[in-house]
């Protein structure tokens, strides 16, 4: 399936933006998939000594970000 063939009946009107920014080369698997690919490509490239990081006091660190991405996909 592709992108465009959602009908707007099929997701909650807050995602609108988002799906429209979404490509009709690929089907949505194959997007999710390349998706997946640049996330795991973003984190590695990461240096280990900046997961610590926080850009203020009290702010999430990135290894607070990546545990929220991981369970929130397990939802």
């Amino acid at each position: 399936m592709k992108v465009t063939q959602l009908h707007s009946d099929e997701y909650a009107s807050f995602y609108a933006n988002y799906i429209k920014q979404v490509s009709d080369e690929y089907t949505l698997m194959e997007e999710l998939e390349i998706s997946v690919h640049r996330l795991i490509k973003f984190v590695q490239d990461i240096p280990m000594d900046k997961y610590d990081y926080r850009y203020a006091e009290g702010k999430w660190t990135i290894k607070d970000i990546l545990q929220h991405l991981i369970d929130a996909e397990r939802i």
